[in-house]
């Protein structure tokens, strides 16, 4: 015979057994929703990263970056920096450059911290991430481009070619115009003279060229034992733009070559040819310091 007291023993000791049971698959559960919690939340953050790297480095003008090369560099810096910073792991990443669009590519790896038990050890991931936009245009009356020269790292230029007794803080020197930032030329370099010192002013005096009121104080000969060129690229949006320059011939000995052209090239998004907008000549009787816009 079985009695109700028996039986009532009897149900609390499967109680107990199945709670003992059961606990182990709970606190597998209860690991694998706190699991799930922390991938999604590593998943949000490369989300982040991707598209931060895209946005800041796609945006900013692209005036003294015209280059889809460096411009991608700087998306892929910008991308490794912000990984790093949030402990993302990246098996690989890349970035592809249009004229208004930028795409990055990158797969992730997430390592568990629970899942393993199970032998789920690590999730990978690939995330894409698209950004367009025209970046700001310039405000009215800002300056796109100047004849301000310094070296790569800010510099200023060191003329000290001509160094002697007579002139012992040099006035000129031959640079390469990627020595003060513009993207290249032809010839063998240009000549920067620093008409700031009068011992420079006084030399150019000598060849037939005015020492005073000169507008600006460097000056750029194109002419550095032969004829050079130099060009910038900078991005233009729909308007208006002034282009001004200054410009003296040189002295009568050297009248053939006192011809100087300002051309723009459009390059984005379909080539074009140069057209001459400036073209400045001086004959031997009339050299001296002229504007031209």
């Amino acid at each position: 015979m079985i009695t109700a007291k028996s039986f009532f023993r009897s149900s609390n000791g499967n109680v107990a057994m199945m709670a003992a049971l059961l606990a182990p698959v709970l606190a597998l559960m209860i690991g694998l929703l706190f699991e799930t919690g922390l991938g999604l939340s590593y998943i949000a953050q490369s989300k982040r990263v991707i598209a931060l790297a895209c946005e800041r480095s796609t945006k900013p003008t692209r005036t003294m970056t015209p280059s889809d090369a460096d411009r991608r560099k700087n998306v892929l810096d910008t991308f490794d920096t912000l990984a790093k910073s949030s402990n993302q792991q990246v098996i690989s990443r890349d970035a592809t450059i249009n004229w208004l669009d930028t795409n990055i590519s990158a797969s992730f790896k997430y390592v568990t911290s629970f899942a393993n038990i199970i032998g789920f050890k690590t999730y990978e991931y690939k995330l894409n991430y698209q950004c367009t936009g025209i970046p700001p245009f310039p405000h009215d009356g800002e300056v796109l481009l100047s004849s301000s020269l310094q070296m790569a790292n800010g510099t200023t230029l060191i003329l000290d070619y001509y160094r002697q007794a007579a002139a012992p803080n040099g006035c000129w020197n031959v640079f390469k115009p990627t020595d003060f930032g513009w993207e290249g030329g032809d010839g063998p370099g240009i000549e920067v003279q620093d008409w700031s010192y009068e011992w420079c002013r006084n030399f150019y005096q000598w060849t037939g060229l005015p020492p005073a009121d000169f507008p600006t104080r460097y000056a750029i000969e194109l002419d550095s034992w032969a004829n050079s060129s130099m060009y910038k690229q900078i991005e233009l949006h729909p308007g208006k733009y002034e282009i001004s320059v200054w410009y003296n011939g040189r002295n009568p000995a050297f009248a053939g070559s006192n011809q100087i052209d300002i051309s723009l090239q459009k390059l984005r998004p379909v080539p074009d040819v140069y057209k001459t907008i400036i073209s400045m000549k001086q004959d031997a009787k009339n050299i001296k310091w002229e504007f031209y816009k």
